[in-house]
């Protein structure tokens, strides 16, 4: 079953609030608490390149097999409506996808800008599926994310990449995807990336807690503490750090079934993050994750015990072009 592993951290912190109405050059008061809301304006465009650079490490039957990974996306953030709740509408469309994996017996590599190449993983299905295919989500001011139009033309290229040609057929393949990959699935695994916001008041120094599920490879929560370690005048500096464990597959909405099963996982993740003040977009992050433990894997029709390591690290550099009103 193709897999879409949603990894780009649609981290939209907005810190309006926080900093005023002013632009780089406002005073910065540090003393007074607010929110941390997600309150961007209409017509901002945000432009991010991301990196998740990990290693899987699975030992089967005592064998030792190691993956390498490289995923690279370019995606854009297009702010068209601003609702009276402060949540937000945007076009979000990752425009580029890039895929490098090595393992003992296979090498893939996949750029979804190059209209030669073939897709062959259901990782690299995933991304030719999404690439270029703007969707539309409201986002609320604390980042739950609603998908509210895109998926059919995501089905349409799933259908596409599957190679059917009837009617009948294409009409099966697209209710196939509906059924095992709807709007939800997209929507949690940006809402993943949404922990670092807080409607209570904080101010440099000021902690909290903060928990975040997601579906990436297999169901794990991040429950974790961030600070706000500083603000500056065009920038607000988070950090944080936290436990992350494996999730039964039911308890996570929109799970994807990956290859795992029945794993019982634990680790840490560390963050760190540099937000633009007037839209709280990120302008820099890095995240370090490292997770391992046991469960099943899935070989043809058998079951394997295996042992699992996963460590990652994703760094993301975003841009803000502001509306024209707002220069």
């Amino acid at each position: 079953m193709p897999r879409t592993v949603r990894f780009f951290v649609l981290s939209v912190v907005c810190t309006l609030i926080l900093a005023g109405c002013g632009g780089a050059g406002q005073s910065v008061d540090e003393t007074q608490p607010q929110p941390l809301l997600l309150t961007p304006t209409t017509g901002d465009v945000y432009e991010v390149q991301s990196t998740l650079d990990q290693t899987i490490e699975m030992t089967i039957m005592g064998q030792t097999v190691e993956i390498l990974q490289i995923i690279r996306e370019d995606a854009e953030i297009r702010v068209d409506t601003v609702f009276d709740d402060g949540g937000f509408g945007a076009q979000v469309t990752s425009t580029r996808f890039r895929l490098s994996q090595e393992g003992p017996d296979s090498f893939e590599e996949f750029d979804s800008d190059d209209p030669d190449a073939t897709p062959q993983s259901d990782l690299a299905v995933g991304m030719a599926g999404l690439a270029n295919v703007p969707l539309q989500m409201r986002i609320s001011p604390v980042g739950q994310v609603v998908i509210t139009e895109g998926m059919d033309a995501l089905y349409n290229n799933m259908a596409d990449l599957a190679g059917v040609q009837s009617r009948t057929q294409r009409d099966t393949i697209r209710a196939y995807f509906r059924e095992t990959f709807p709007p939800e699935d997209l929507a949690q695994d940006y809402e993943s990336a949404f922990y670092a916001y807080t409607s209570r008041p904080v101010a440099p120094g000021s902690t909290w807690t903060v928990t975040s599920a997601t579906s990436l490879l297999v169901p794990t929560l991040f429950d974790g503490r961030l600070r706000l370690d500083s603000l500056a005048a065009d920038r607000v500096f988070v950090s944080g750090q936290g436990d992350v464990r494996s999730l039964t597959a039911d308890s996570v909405r929109g799970t994807i079934e990956g290859p795992f099963r029945d794993v019982d996982l634990s680790g840490s993740r560390d963050v760190q993050m540099e937000l633009d003040r007037r839209t709280g977009f990120p302008l820099l992050t890095r995240r370090e994750q490292t997770v391992s433990g046991s469960g099943l894997i899935r070989s043809g029709s058998r079951e394997l015990n295996v042992q699992v390591s996963l460590t990652s690290t994703f760094e993301q550099e975003g841009t803000v072009a502001p509306a024209p009103d707002s220069k």
